[in-house]
C-alpha cells in the first residue's frame, strides 16, 4: 500500500500500457462480438470452480468463488447508463442469460490469453470479485470495483478503487463486526478451513451490494458522485476498525453496503 500512494502521490503512469496494435485487434474482436466501436464498456470477472476443477473436489479458496446470478441487477445499470458488459472467465463458467448490451466473452469463440489483457485494460472500468484479473486490470491504471472482497484486512489498494468484502456470520448466525472480521484468526486468511473449522459462515455480498458499488463508480466517472457528511463518518469508522495494524486503506468501501451493513461498524 505504501508503494501505491507514493506511485499517485508522484504521478506516475500506469505500470503496463497496450500498444495501438494491441488496441486495434482487440476493438476489431469486440466488433465481431456486436459491440460498436464508439461503445464503452465494462469488463467482469467472478470466480467461480469450475477453473481449478474446485467443483470436483476440496480447495482451500472454495470461499473465495461467487454466484454469477448476483451481478445481474449490477450488469442491468450499465447497460442502462449507456456501456456494454463483457464478461471475462473460461469455458468452465456458467452461462450468461442472453440480453442487449452483453456479451458472455468468456464462452465465445473469441476468447484468447490476448484478448482477456484487452478486455481488462481497455475497460472503462473492471468488475471483479477477489482473484487474479482485478490486478491485471489495476497495473493498467483501469478503475476496479472489488466486490466479494474475501481476503479481509489485505484490502484493495488504489485510490480510485470501490470495494465491498464479504461479511462473516458466527456459529449461532449472527453477523460479525469489522472488528472481529480481522481478529488475528481471519486476517489474511485464504483457506476455506479456517472458517469452517470455527462454524463460521462466509457470505457473499448481495445483488443491492454489488449494483450500488457499479452505480457509484460510474458515478465518480462521470463526476456526479456526492458523499454526504454521515457517509465520511462511515467511511473513516470503516477504515479505523479495519485496519488494526496501521497499513492504511487507501481505496473506498461501497456508499450503499456501508449504509446497509452499520452492524459492521459497532465496537466489538
Amino acid at each position: 500500500p505504501f508503494v501505491q500512494r507514493q506511485w499517485e502521490a508522484d504521478g506516475r503512469a500506469p505500470v503496463l500500457a497496450l500498444t495501438e496494435g494491441q488496441k486495434k485487434d482487440g476493438r476489431e474482436a469486440l466488433r465481431r462480438l456486436g459491440v460498436p466501436d464508439d461503445a464503452w464498456f465494462a469488463a467482469l470477472h467472478v470466480r467461480d470452480p469450475g477453473f481449478f476443477n474446485e467443483d470436483l473436489g476440496r480447495s482451500p479458496n472454495t470461499f473465495r468463488n461467487v454466484d454469477i446470478g448476483a451481478y445481474g441487477p449490477a450488469i442491468e445499470a450499465i447497460v442502462e447508463r449507456g456501456g456494454w458488459v463483457v464478461r471475462l472467465g473460461d469455458q468452465s463458467a456458467p452461462p450468461l442469460p442472453s440480453r442487449p448490451g452483453v456479451v458472455d466473452y468468456a464462452r465465445s469463440d473469441e476468447r484468447s490469453p490476448e484478448m482477456d489483457v484487452f478486455c481488462c485494460a481497455a475497460c472503462r472500468f473492471f468488475v471483479g470479485s477477489d482473484s487474479g484479473p482485478v490486478w491485471v486490470a489495476g497495473a493498467f491504471g483501469v478503475p476496479v470495483v472489488e466486490t466479494d472482497w474475501s481476503t479481509l484486512g489485505v484490502w484493495p489498494v488504489p485510490e480510485q478503487d470501490i470495494f465491498v468484502p464479504k461479511t462473516l456470520r458466527d456459529a449461532e448466525g449472527r453477523a460479525m463486526s469489522l472488528s472481529q472480521m480481522v481478529e488475528s484468526a481471519f486476517y489474511g486468511v485464504t483457506a476455506a478451513a479456517a472458517f469452517e473449522r470455527r462454524g463460521i459462515a462466509v457470505v457473499d455480498n448481495g445483488p443491492e451490494d454489488i449494483r450500488d458499488a457499479v452505480v457509484e463508480m460510474i458515478d465518480r466517472l462521470e463526476g456526479t458522485i456526492e458523499y454526504s457528511d454521515e457517509d465520511e463518518r462511515l467511511q473513516a469508522r470503516f477504515r479505523e476498525l479495519a485496519d488494526p495494524y496501521g497499513v492504511g486503506i487507501s481505496s473506498r468501501v461501497g456508499q450503499g453496503f456501508l449504509r446497509r451493513h452499520p452492524e459492521l461498524l459497532e465496537d466489538g
